[in-house]
């Protein structure tokens, strides 16, 4: 068994940690038996969550996952599930002798993404809140904070926010519209269109999904332009987010995108029935084979 441990992000009772690392190594054998896939993903240093993409991902591929470093494996994942990843020896050394996905992706914070896309983009949604005369929202640094409020400048700046221009996202009096943008090696698969209730469109979409309107799946060129897409995937580069999603909403007053948010340990897919769920996961699964991995997905 020690062989198989696995160390889990939250704590959990020794009897929960033992079954769960025992499931984990009768699906490695279950694998192998059945003559699956029997390569092994380190994802390191966190275990992933049962409900992270990658994980159904990797699930559907047959793939088995460890965050044990001296179980032997084949591919390596920088999962730490934080705004600012600290500096790890073990990860250093990892990857100068392997290729790890996300490696330079250490610092997601909302200063940091505007920063890059204004870099990529050329244009800011950034505001100086001393000077700013009007409405604007205040965000916390911290990813998943879904703390965002609308205030009236000019205030002072609080330490750990940023400020920046209210987008108008609107489709109509009562919704707004989000774009949540899986990004695989620098492809996307496709784009959901989240629809949230404008007073509280900055919580949590689990929290604030709208009965009228369901999360709808595009393909990239029906929400994006093509140099909007070439704009997207520099911008994951720059920070280095080779798997994981970003968040776009389109201004209708001056029709450009904003990419406000970053996550490279993203949850999901979003609120659908169980089979298009499925459907969805089967989708970024063959990107994600064709993409990372240059085989077809079973």
């Amino acid at each position: 068994m020690v062989y198989y441990k696995n160390n889990h992000r939250h704590k959990k009772s020794l009897l929960k940690t033992y079954s769960e690392n025992f499931l984990i190594a009768i699906k490695s054998i279950i694998n192998r038996l059945h003559r699956k896939n029997t390569e092994t993903f380190l994802f390191y240093p966190q275990y992933p969550s049962r409900r992270s993409v990658i994980y159904k991902i990797l699930n559907h591929l047959h793939y088995n996952i460890t965050n044990n470093p001296a179980r032997k494996h084949q591919h390596i994942v920088y999962w730490d599930d934080t705004t600012y990843r600290k500096p790890d020896k073990k990860m250093s050394m990892m990857t100068k002798q392997n290729e790890v996905i996300n490696k330079n992706c250490t610092d997601i914070s909302k200063s940091k993404v505007e920063k890059v896309f204004h870099k990529v983009f050329g244009y800011s949604y950034s505001i100086e809140c001393t000077s700013h005369h009007g409405k604007m929202v205040k965000k916390s640094e911290i990813n998943a904070s879904h703390d965002g409020t609308i205030i009236t400048g000019p205030v002072r700046p609080e330490k750990g926010y940023i400020y920046q221009k209210l987008i108008n996202n609107s489709i109509d009096n009562e919704l707004v519209a989000d774009m949540r943008v899986p990004v695989i090696n620098g492809m996307i698969p496709f784009i959901f269109l989240k629809y949230k209730p404008r007073k509280n469109r900055f919580a949590h979409y689990r929290k604030t999904r709208h009965k009228r309107k369901a999360v709808e799946r595009y393909q990239a060129h029906e929400l994006l332009s093509e140099e909007e897409i070439k704009k997207t995937i520099s911008f994951c580069e720059k920070i280095g987010l080779d798997y994981g999603e970003v968040d776009i909403l389109r201004d209708n007053d001056n029709k450009k995108i904003y990419i406000i948010d970053v996550n490279n340990t993203p949850n999901g897919p979003p609120g659908m029935r169980a089979i298009r769920k499925k459907e969805n996961i089967a989708i970024m699964a063959d990107t994600f084979a064709e993409s990372f991995l240059k085989t077809e997905a079973p």
